[in-house]
């Protein structure tokens, strides 16, 4: 005897039970089996109205066909990703009853249309502690989980910097620094000389700065100034004045004269 699967009217609700199941399906088996069977979409059944198996839902959860079966069903309800919502044994043959189930503790009380039904419940697992993480899944359970542990792993290891350095030197990719000391001689004068070599070449002409660091003058005070010209690649011309006008030779260079210098530039690796 044909009997009414459910009311068409009735919306089947997604796998957390809070939206419906738009786009998915109902599939229906000979109970206890993977082996398809028959419904109708009328009453009188025939081949006129043999229904589609599974049995589409529409864009709002509902069967998109009347579906009347004869027998047991095994019956699989899925939603628009192929994901299983439930699965149940119908039993149309089988009279209703009021009475409901006993309690149990996770499940919720609903119907098949005939029968009360207690189904899993589905939610977000407890999220206290869980501030700044995200919900998702493991495959088989929802967890929170760590915005790293998710964009970490697709994130590459930065590269290790490009560097060698020597006592007196220091190169951080394509950027050199030099230091180093020159000394010039006494010259009697108020003006000295020294030639700075570097000791490795640069690619292209290098910023040189030069210090003062000892010196021997006859003037009062005269610490005097540095300045470097002649840069090239490979080194530059480091001047020391007492920077007197009018010198009268009274206030000279009358010993050697220490001067460190430092010189930043580029040079291919």
């Amino acid at each position: 005897m044909a009997r009414q699967f459910l009311n068409p009217a009735l919306v089947l609700a997604d796998v957390l039970g809070t939206e419906p199941a738009a786009g998915g399906s109902v599939q229906f088996y000979e109970v206890g089996t993977t082996n398809e069977a028959d419904t109708w979409s009328r009453y009188q059944q025939g081949d006129a109205y043999l229904n589609p198996n599974p049995v589409p839902l529409d864009s709002t959860g509902r069967l998109s066909v009347e579906v009347w079966g004869d027998g047991d069903y095994s019956v699989v309800v899925k939603n628009a990703e192929g994901e299983t919502i439930s699965d149940f044994d119908w039993r149309p043959e089988q009279a209703g009853s009021d009475e409901l189930p006993a309690k149990e503790s996770g499940k919720f009380l609903t119907t098949d249309g005939e029968n009360w039904l207690l189904q899993d419940v589905r939610q977000v697992p407890d999220n206290t502690g869980m501030s700044g993480r995200l919900l998702s899944t493991d495959g088989a359970n929802d967890i929170w989980v760590t915005a790293q542990s998710i964009v970490g792993p697709l994130i590459p290891p930065a590269p290790e910097p490009e560097w060698d350095e020597t006592t007196d030197s220091l190169q951080l990719g394509e950027t050199l620094l030099q230091m180093g000391t020159v000394t010039t001689s006494g010259t009697g004068g108020h003006r000295a000389t020294a030639t700075i070599t570097f000791p490795i070449t640069y690619t292209s002409t290098p910023r040189v700065f030069a210090q003062v660091a000892t010196y021997a003058s006859t003037a009062f005070n005269a610490t005097g100034t540095c300045s470097v010209t002649g840069q090239s690649n490979n080194g530059a011309t480091v001047n020391y004045d007492v920077n007197i006008d009018d010198n009268d030779g009274g206030w000279n260079i009358t010993g050697p004269v220490t001067i460190h210098w430092f010189a930043m530039g580029k040079r291919n690796i």
